[in-house]
């Protein structure tokens, strides 16, 4: 057979094979990635609906910027100290907004961190939300929203869930965030990534093989 020939068979063959194999690979580990997110938000979605459900309302209102810790200040930290020790959480916080001339100016109002942990914030302390563009958009439309997972040095992996704190009428009190820990699960991912990879180059190793000796062979 003319090398000519034989070289374009095996450049032909071996990039049918190869796309067949990305196209496989990339579709299942989108899909089983999905559902592991998925899962995992349900169940921070879960937590912050029963966090959210431990919330007086009337209560609530009455702290403020100006008012500082009120006695249900502490109360409400610690449970939500509590929920986010015992479900695994990272963090579970309560927000709110104020508007400027230059928009919004979010920040704390109850964080669920022991007081004397130096990651707790203070009442009024600023957060900038650029980074968190679904914490700006349940502000905006009042309904529950879930961030993607992320990953960073500093925090691992985390997922966040951020429901809408509402009064009878459905005035929106503010924002309460659950950052749950996804690290175990990022991991996870990551190594059934590197597992499909080294899947999909040794069968196009294989692949070119049998297609060299076949052109061979013809």
């Amino acid at each position: 057979m003319n090398k000519s020939i034989k070289l374009k068979m095996l450049i032909v063959f071996s990039s049918l094979i190869l796309l067949t194999g990305l196209l496989l690979s990339i579709s299942t580990y989108l899909s089983s990635s999905k559902l592991v997110i998925q899962s995992v938000s349900n169940q921070a979605k879960n937590i912050a609906l029963e966090a959210v459900k431990q919330i007086d309302r009337s209560e609530y209102q009455k702290i403020k910027l100006t008012s500082g810790q009120t006695m249900y200040y502490d109360e409400l930290r610690n449970k939500l100290n509590e929920l986010r020790e015992t479900n695994g959480l990272l963090y579970l916080y309560t927000m709110n907004r104020e508007k400027t001339n230059n928009g919004y100016e979010y920040f704390y109002v109850v964080d669920g961190m022991p007081s004397d942990s130096k990651e707790a914030s203070k009442i009024g302390e600023k957060e900038d939300v650029r980074e968190y563009p679904q914490l700006v958009k349940s502000f905006n439309t009042g309904k529950i929203t879930v961030g993607e997972l992320s990953y960073t040095k500093k925090y691992g992996a985390v997922l966040s869930v951020y429901i809408p704190i509402k009064d009878a009428s459905g005035k929106m009190l503010g924002l309460l965030g659950a950052d749950f820990d996804a690290t175990d699960i990022y991991q996870t991912m990551q190594h059934n990534k590197m597992k499909m990879i080294v899947i999909t180059a040794s069968l196009l190793l294989i692949s070119i093989l049998i297609i060299i000796a076949f052109t061979q062979y013809l």
